[in-house]
């Protein structure tokens, strides 16, 4: 289907107004005093004027554009002005140091101090109810690591065991790196290392009183200690019930994680 031309346009434009004006000849404006007619002639001379003045605005740009190279039309245009720009404003982010800082505040008092906190309001524009819920967020995620860690060790006083043994035989040096290594995505290999660390150190230091090493020797009856297949054998075996409650499963358990770390190919 062909598309109309702009005189077809022009011409059912004029029917429409012819229509309009002859069915409502008390709408006309004053000047025409009613008559459809005057109103009908008037509009022709209007859109005959319209379509005149919109011709003669193309075929000036298509004329200058004939008369301009294309090179100097690109250059033209692309020509950026004559001042050197600004570099674009974008929103100031804290540095890793600030990070460190108030992420040490968070760890070591709970919460950040009145200094940094004014510091983030007036450096930053952040209201303190922003502040607030960020503090929140890192609280709920800390006791949520948390939890999963007891899990993982087999109960909250097993954790609390392991991180009073660290804290007493552990050098400086030593906690340094495994708290810094507790916060990072793998925390779980860490805290699980520490314990062996520690149940081999220090034997069954979750116990009141000492047992005898578990092994073939003096547990002929017992199962035949291999080392996890994969972490998720060993993820398994640690939250079972029996862990941290049952000392021969957990000890089993301890000996498999230790034979584990030493084995070759390793979980």
């Amino acid at each position: 289907m062909e598309e109309p031309n702009n005189n077809d346009i022009e011409q059912k434009e004029i029917e429409s107004v012819a229509i309009y004006a002859n069915a409502n000849p008390e709408a006309l404006p004053e000047q025409f005093k009613g008559d459809p007619k005057k109103f009908i002639d008037s509009y022709k001379e209007l859109r005959k004027t319209l379509t005149k003045t919109q011709q003669e605005l193309a075929n000036e740009r298509k004329n200058k554009t004939v008369a301009q190279p294309l090179e100097s039309q690109q250059s033209t245009e692309d020509a950026p002005p004559l001042s050197v720009p600004q570099t674009p404003q974008t929103p100031q982010q804290p540095s890793q140091e600030e990070w460190n800082k108030w992420g040490e505040e968070l760890r070591t008092q709970g919460t950040i101090s009145p200094e940094s906190r004014e510091q983030i309001k007036k450096k930053y524009n952040l209201p303190d109810q922003m502040i607030d819920e960020y503090i929140q967020g890192v609280h709920a995620r800390a006791k949520q690591t948390s939890q999963q860690a007891a899990e993982l060790v087999g109960g909250t006083e097993s954790l609390k065991t392991i991180m009073k043994w660290a804290s007493e035989k552990l050098t400086d040096a030593e906690r340094a790196m495994v708290n810094d290594q507790l916060r990072t995505s793998n925390w779980q290999t860490t805290l699980l290392g520490l314990q062996a660390r520690m149940n081999k150190e220090s034997p069954n230091p979750t116990m009141n009183e000492p047992k005898a090493q578990f092994n073939k020797v003096n547990a002929p009856s017992s199962p035949e200690i291999t080392p996890f297949a994969n972490r998720k054998e060993m993820t398994w075996a640690i939250r079972d019930k029996r862990y941290g409650v049952d000392p021969k499963y957990t000890q089993f358990v301890q000996e498999r994680i230790r034979i584990s770390g030493t084995n070759r190919d390793g979980i």
